[in-house]
């Protein structure tokens, strides 16, 4: 019951995480986008759940857990490159709100 209510939480703040940096990247093609990180992170748990039951088999449980961890270690230090979105100028993010002058 635990291990549940942790996995939903995490995987929860994971999302919300994820939501806000998409929303942080992309201007153009923002719905395309979500589009793919939602489906990506829905499928991700789908290719573990084939995946475990023949990883445990091969090298035991425990091992295992090690090397999902080692994957989800490597996409939080990939994920955290991305936390700064590119620099863009002022015009381009907000054109509504600059003035031009001629």
């Amino acid at each position: 019951l635990s291990f549940s209510c942790l996995v939903g939480m995490g995987h929860s703040l994971g999302l919300y995480a994820a939501v806000m940096t998409i929303n942080r990247w992309f201007s153009r093609r923002l719905a395309l986008a979500h589009a793919a990180g939602t489906t990506g992170g829905a499928f991700a748990p789908f290719l573990c759940g084939l995946f475990a039951p023949a990883l445990a088999g091969a090298v035991g449980w425990r091992m295992a857990m090690v090397v999902f961890s080692a994957v989800n270690g490597t996409i939080l230090a990939l994920a955290a490159l991305m936390l700064t979105p590119p620099r863009l100028s002022t015009l381009e993010t907000f054109p509504e709100t600059c003035a031009v002058t001629r």
